[in-house]
């Protein structure tokens, strides 16, 4: 069973994996300058989103996720392109939102979509590293890497990304 290390406090070990998994993802946000790299790189983050909140529920059957607002077109144009059936809802918080899957079915139609990303290496930056060689996931970095994307997101939105959709 997967447990968490739910002391939330930082340490040298996952401020080393949060820089590193920042670098990665600063670095794809500057590489992305068309139309498909940003489609990688936006789906990629709802990847990362979805699979973290997985991994912190220990529940790979989940159907009800928080996602930034800024995926809201990424979501809508996935959902469509592998016939997933979702509903997005608005969120307590203002910059995010509720992603809600039929069911599980619907919800593996998009996570085989991710695992396939990454089986071609086509991810457009590395995962996170949740465990930093621990036995346990660790809960201040899923959190703050969640946390991270929406504020990569708004500052890829200042990069001009929405005005490429």
């Amino acid at each position: 069973m997967l447990t968490l290390d739910m002391s939330n406090t930082k340490t040298p070990e996952n401020e080393l994996a949060l820089n590193n998994y920042a670098a990665g993802v600063g670095a794809a946000i500057e590489q992305a300058t068309d139309e498909t790299a940003i489609v990688s790189a936006r789906i990629t983050m709802l990847a990362d989103v979805i699979q973290i909140q997985c991994i912190r529920a220990d529940d790979t059957d989940l159907v009800d996720f928080f996602v930034p607002e800024r995926l809201h077109s990424t979501i809508v144009d996935l959902a469509q392109a592998v016939d997933a059936h979702v509903s997005l809802y608005e969120s307590e918080r203002a910059d995010e939102l509720r992603l809600e899957f039929a069911n599980q079915d619907e919800q593996d139609k998009i996570i085989k979509y991710f695992e396939l990303l990454s089986y071609q290496g086509r991810r457009a930056f590395p995962t996170p590293d949740l465990y930093q060689g621990a036995e346990h996931v660790d809960e201040f970095t899923c959190v703050n890497a969640i946390g991270f994307l929406h504020f990569a997101l708004k500052k890829a939105d200042e990069f001009g990304w929405r005005d490429v959709e």
